[in-house]
């Protein structure tokens, strides 16, 4: 009889918790390197940074001071919440046919052809009446102005001082209109733009002027190859936008710079650590998901996930609203970080450190991330 001896079968032992350890350690590397090389990171709001405001999108409301003010129509108020919802201060006697004016520290409510100037603290700074309906105020600390229009629809600008005394009155040439206005270099200095209307070719006319402490005009512009339509500035420059370049000029009016922007127009502007930064939108499109950053570092493209129905230069950041999700992006990476808003957004209104959310008839206060 034939014995069969067999060899024993040698055992591969794989050290399966060291390879299961390792695996995590890779896993864990490629997740923080993508975040740091500008993948994108996801985050959610907190209770108390998103708040359901006290009126609906048909009531009369405008950022003010850190937080909100507005005319309750039903109980006939005007009142002012901080950004925690709380009311601060109200008034009676308001009505629907009022309309809101905000600087960072003053409110001014207009009615008609009366002006009343409030402060945070809703206390009355002035209250001045006009001969002509008052169509627009631009509002500072130190200056107010405002767009009085005659019967035959010719416009002036009266400009006041912080105590509501006039101090100046800007009219239009013979053959200009006036298509905008505002307040510049903390509300010392006006700017307006102008459009000639009894030539064949459009001309665009930009001015400014300073009170401190009497009138000078400072710089002024034409343009007959493009259309001029918002000035940004900043302690040294100004850029004035176009619909083909930005402009970027010093303040006695020299040209330093043009800045090609065929095919997008301004959304928003803010100075963040000293810079001028600039966002605008892309035109044109019915799904826009396209942004062009504009600072003193250059021109930088940033593509939105989502179509973009809000933009915003924020003290420290970009944003980028879609209905679903808000977008912070940093200004000198672009690296983004992803909000998902807990309501789909019809709008947004912006302004300080905040944002206006409406969706619906509803209304929330959400406080912007630094």
């Amino acid at each position: 009889m034939r014995s069969i001896l067999r060899r024993p079968r040698r055992r591969i032992n794989f050290p399966i918790v060291p390879i299961i350890l390792t695996l995590a350690v890779i896993t864990l590397i490629i997740v923080l390197l993508t975040g740091a090389i500008g993948g994108t990171q996801y985050r959610r709001f907190s209770n108390s940074s998103f708040r359901l405001m006290p009126f609906t999108r048909t009531d009369i409301f405008t950022p003010f001071a850190n937080g909100v003010a507005y005319i309750d129509t039903a109980a006939g108020q005007l009142k002012y919440l901080d950004e925690n919802g709380k009311l601060i201060w109200g008034f009676n006697d308001a009505t629907k046919d009022m309309t809101l004016y905000t600087s960072s520290d003053r409110l001014g409510v207009v009615v008609s052809k009366k002006l009343q100037m409030l402060n945070t603290d809703g206390k009355v700074i002035f209250n001045k009446s006009f001969e002509r309906p008052i169509n627009k105020l631009c509002v500072s600390n130190n200056l107010s102005v405002l767009l009085l229009t005659a019967a035959d629809n010719s416009n002036t600008l009266t400009v006041l001082d912080k105590y509501g005394e006039k101090l100046d009155t800007l009219t239009e040439a013979t053959g200009q209109k006036i298509i905008d206005f505002g307040l510049f270099s903390e509300g010392t200095s006006v700017w307006m733009l102008t459009v000639d209307t009894g030539s064949v070719t459009q001309t665009y006319r930009f001015f400014t002027y300073k009170y401190q402490p009497s009138k000078l005009i400072t710089a002024g512009f034409e343009a007959s190859d493009q259309m001029l339509y918002a000035p940004v500035f900043s302690q040294k420059n100004i850029y004035l936008c176009g619909t083909v370049e930005i402009l970027q000029s010093d303040y006695t009016g020299k040209i330093i710079k043009k800045i090609p922007v065929s095919g997008y127009e301004l959304a928003s502007s803010g100075i963040i650590k000293s810079d001028m930064h600039m966002l605008l939108k892309r035109t044109g499109q019915e799904v826009n998901t396209s942004l062009m950053a504009v600072s003193g570092a250059g021109t930088a493209n940033i593509e939105v996930p989502e179509g973009i129905i809000a933009a915003y230069v924020g003290q420290n950041s970009y944003f980028a609203f879609s209905q679903f999700n808000m977008y912070q992006y940093s200004p000198t990476t672009l690296k983004m970080l992803s909000y998902t808003m807990p309501v789909k957004a019809d709008s947004v209104i912006t302004g300080g450190n905040s944002a206006i959310i409406i969706s619906g008839e509803q209304v929330y206060y959400l406080h912007l991330p630094k």
